[in-house]
């Protein structure tokens, strides 16, 4: 995940002297009487030019543990003055255990040393002395006389709940490695990983410095959204201690906004009092072990927000339940968590159930328009099923809006060109040259000057990000958690018709997923409905642009070059005969503007609708909007920097190749346009009809792990892995671009729809084709019209010959009510933690779901490891390669 996070081009160096006077802003008078004091107690040594204690080469990392601790230490404790202290922080060595987590999935990770936040002295005893009994409790092999086996595991999983905070104290991690031995980036690597992992435990974190220790040689890293920023030379701690000792002050006596804390939120205490909620910023000392809550998604943090009907005016909302929190952790991204919510102002003076409401933070791309902007006025939307918008804004500090730029890197200048640094040094020219492109790379050469850490020759800004919130009215369920197929098909409507709204609009979403849209409840007279609802203009595009459709341009053709009336006849007839019909005169206008070859047009047309045959032809039969309507104009959009627009695996190949996939539609730019969402919305109907098993989001049974392998899971397996979990984008584009060349929907894909989704597969058939005429013909304009359609005949059937009820509805039934009761009554009734019941918001593909590795769609071939039947033992692994036709 941190080598993702940096392939972008995102890893970055600036000027060390610079990056020191602008990130660690302490004042000179301090260094200089802290130095004086640590040379008079002699922990430095001006002769020898060295930290007492602390060696100049070593072959053991070990060997700078405790000494790295104890200068830390002395050049922390030197500042007697406790009015300049702004963070009370301690230096630790944890390099022989793991950092406790609350989240049962984080890796196990140790960094070297830690500057941890410190807590008051009652809680910080507390602390150690927990630390101290699980640590003789694991030397004595986890046995304590006298208790029985199951009272000791109670009493350890109730101390490792109290030390589930330790992670959300770190501070600063801290990596030590000798010069000799991996590669700098390798070592780089390993310090973001950990200051990765804040990210991931720390919701209130913006950024995280970090520091790397290469014997004598101190690197300083920063981490924040816009990817890694480190210094260009090493300072070396022992010839320059003034700027040793100006890192480790500026860890406590900075404010804490400077060192990555985000003094916009607050921790909420525990247990929460309804009418008196008590807040706290997490790095106040006052801070205990019991604030925290034992799970990410369930620990309670306070946020302001402006108030729809005054925005000068601020609201205070209180998180009830995490709803996505995977993404907080990335380097160099959106970063986006989002919280359920309920008003502070509710729970103090009204009654529950309060209403719930959706809080997202993210860091946009600076240069793009932020979320809020892209929704219309309420009075515009008051019938349409997008997500109320209730407030927004780019988050400030002290009046400056945070960013990465120049709240976080100061306007620090930076660059990937290390040219300088490459004649007569270990690394050639030659070899820079022949080094991996396609990634970042570091590598340490030495100079007359010392070390210093050389990046990449190519030149590229970062992108630059801005710290946003939105509060939405609207909370509800993901698609797969359907109750019924009705259901399920009427939220899709309403979504689909909110997409077509904005479209004409001059607004394209871009992002359709499994979690960008929603099924939320409605109440009328106390009875609960749902309706779906649109979610999530984070990647959205707006033009000003607009143009006529074909039928415009066919009727004056002196805006077109006309053909020759001859040829044109010859066209007419040809589409006559095909059709063996006649043709409108809208139709006979518009074959002056088509495109493609008459037969394979309506070969595509008669193939989605034989019934056209014998018939008269109009244009709307052939996929033409009214001369009177206009057609939104994105080509001359310019995208931003490295910015994607579809999320896997619900991407047209053509969005994640930019190259047409059909050659006579004549294209030979591919702009992110309707087809390409709607193209989405199919692959996520297809995702839930192949992966689920019934109501409620269920994985069907034969994905579920344990299951005995068969021929025909083996073939469910291969599509699910070659279309909905692949991580690779090169064999998702070659899986679908051959699927559509091919024609292979109704052969490959369409059989391993599960039994409860028959009845859809008429539908999934006619939006497979709709999209096929789509891509080939780019004259085709109705296709927000056909694919409604062919939804709206699914819906009304479904309503003439209802479905028998699935025993998995009422379950759905039951889950929603306590769902919403454990948000609209909290604190009274604790909400139970979403993380077992896979049904967050948390959309990422779940790699458990198949045991076998990647497959290429094209290639017809699967190296594979079939799921073991757990009553059978299991055998030695073996790998298999089997040819499965598709």
């Amino acid at each position: 995940m941190v080598k993702n996070d940096i392939l972008d081009e995102n890893l970055y160096l600036a000027e060390t002297e610079d990056l020191l006077t602008r990130l660690f802003p302490v004042d000179a008078s301090i260094i200089d009487r802290v130095y004086r004091k640590l040379v008079d107690d002699g922990a430095y040594d001006i002769g020898t030019k060295k930290w007492s204690g602390l060696r100049k080469t070593a072959k053991k990392e070990s060997s700078y543990y405790q000494p790295f601790v104890k200068t830390a230490e002395s050049i922390r404790k030197a500042n007697t003055s406790p009015n300049e202290v702004k963070l009370s922080c301690t230096w630790i060595d944890r390099h022989s255990k793991a950092p406790k987590s609350c989240d049962q999935y984080a890796s196990i990770i140790r960094p070297d040393i830690l500057c941890i936040l410190e807590m008051k002295k009652e809680e910080q005893e507390k602390l150690d002395a927990l630390t101290k009994s699980m640590e003789d409790e694991e030397d004595r092999g986890g046995k304590v006389k006298g208790v029985d086996t199951k009272e000791a595991e109670a009493k350890k999983s109730k101390q490792q709940k109290e030390m589930a905070a330790w992670w959300l104290r770190v501070n600063v991690p801290i990596e030590i490695k000798p010069v000799e031995g991996k590669s700098t980036l390798e070592h780089v690597n390993q310090l973001l990983g950990y200051m990765r992992q804040v990210f991931r435990e720390q919701a209130d974190r913006c950024f995280v410095p970090g520091l790397l220790l290469f014997c004598t040689g101190l690197q300083i890293w920063f981490c924040d959204r816009s990817g890694a920023l480190g210094t260009r030379t090493m300072i070396d701690i022992h010839e320059d201690p003034k700027s040793f000792i100006r890192v480790i002050l500026g860890c406590s006596l900075l404010p804490p906004e400077r060192l990555g804390w985000d003094p916009t939120m607050k921790l909420c205490r525990q247990p929460v009092n309804p009418h008196c909620p008590e807040s706290v910023h997490s790095y106040d000392p006052s801070v205990r072990l019991s604030d925290y809550h034992n799970s990410l998604y369930e620990s309670n943090w306070i946020i302001e927000m402006p108030s729809k009907t005054d925005p000068m005016k601020r609201e205070e909302y209180i998180t009830v339940r995490a709803l996505s929190i995977v993404r907080a952790e990335c380097m160099s991204g959106r970063a986006t968590i989002v919280w359920a919510v309920i008003k502070v102002d509710d729970m103090k003076t009204k009654d529950p159930p309060h209403h719930i409401y959706i809080l997202k933070q993210c860091w946009r791309p600076t240069a793009g328009s932020s979320e809020g902007d892209f929704f219309p006025e309420e009075s515009q939307t008051r019938d349409i099923h997008l997500g109320r918008m209730h407030s927004y804004e780019d988050v400030r500090h002290d009046g400056n809006v945070i960013n990465t730029q120049n709240f976080v890197r100061q306007g620090l200048d930076h660059f990937l060109s290390g040219d300088d640094a490459y004649t007569n040094h270990k690394r050639t020219a030659e070899a820079l040259e022949t080094a991996e492109r396609k990634e970042a790379y570091l590598d340490l050469v030495f100079t007359g000057d010392g070390p210093r850490v050389v990046a990449s020759t190519r030149d590229s800004n970062p992108t630059w990000r801005t710290f946003a919130r939105i509060l939405s009215e609207d909370y509800g369920w993901l698609f797969k958690e359907f109750r019924d197929l009705l259901e399920l098909l009427d939220a899709l409507e309403h979504v689909m018709t909110t997409h077509e709204f904005l479209y004409f609009r001059g607004i394209l979403h871009r992002d359709i997923s499994s979690g960008n849209a929603l099924i939320c409840p409605t109440f009328t007279d106390g009875v609960m409905t749902t309706e779906g609802r649109l979610i999530d203009l984070d990647y959205a595009k707006r033009t000003n642009r607009f143009v006529s459709p074909v039928l415009f341009h066919a009727k004056h053709k002196d805006d077109t070059p006309s053909k020759d009336p001859e040829i044109l006849d010859v066209v007419r007839r040809a589409f006559q005969r095909h059709f063996e019909a006649e043709l409108t005169d809208d139709v006979v206008d518009v074959l002056d503007c088509s495109v493609g070859g008459v037969k394979a047009f309506a070969d595509v047309i008669l193939n989605y609708n034989p019934s056209l045959r014998g018939s008269t032809i109009t244009g709307y039969d052939i996929g033409l909007l009214e001369e009177s309507q206009k057609l939104p104009d994105f080509s001359t959009r310019v995208a931003q920097n490295r910015q994607r627009s579809a999320t896997l695996p619900y991407a047209s190949s053509e969005i994640l190749s930019r190259t047409p996939m059909f050659s006579m539609a004549k294209r030979t730019v591919v702009v992110h346009n309707a087809v390409h969402d709607l193209e989405a919305f199919f692959w996520v109907l297809v995702s839930i009809c192949i992966t689920r098993g019934g109501p409620g989001g269920r994985r069907r049974e034969e994905l579920k792990p344990g299951t005995p392998s068969t021929p025909e899971t083996q073939k469910l397996f291969l599509v699910v892995d070659c279309f909905f979990y692949t991580e690779s984008i090169s064999r998702l584009v070659d899986n679908k671009r051959t699927l559509f060349l091919q024609d292979g929907f109704e052969e490959y894909v369409l059989p391993h729809v599960h039994p409860y989704f028959e009845r859809l597969k008429p539908l999934l058939v006619r939006w497979w084709k709709i999209l096929q005429i789509a891509y080939q013909f780019p004259h085709f304009e109705t296709i927000h019209d056909w694919f409604l359609g062919a939804l709206r005949d699914s819906i009304s059937a479904l309503k003439q010959d209802p479905p028998e009820v699935h025993p998995a509805s009422a379950d759905v039934d039951a889950f929603r009510r306590e769902d919403l009761r454990s948000l609209q009554y909290f604190p009274n009734q604790r909400s139970a933690s979403r993380e077992s019941q896979d049904t967050t918001w948390d959309t990422s593909p779940s790699r458990d779901m198949l045991s076998h590795t990647l497959h290429n769609y094209r290639s017809g071939e699967m190296e594979q490891m079939p799921p073991q039947d757990p009553q059978t033992p299991t055998p030695e692994p073996k790998t298999k390669r089997q040819k499965m036709n598709m």
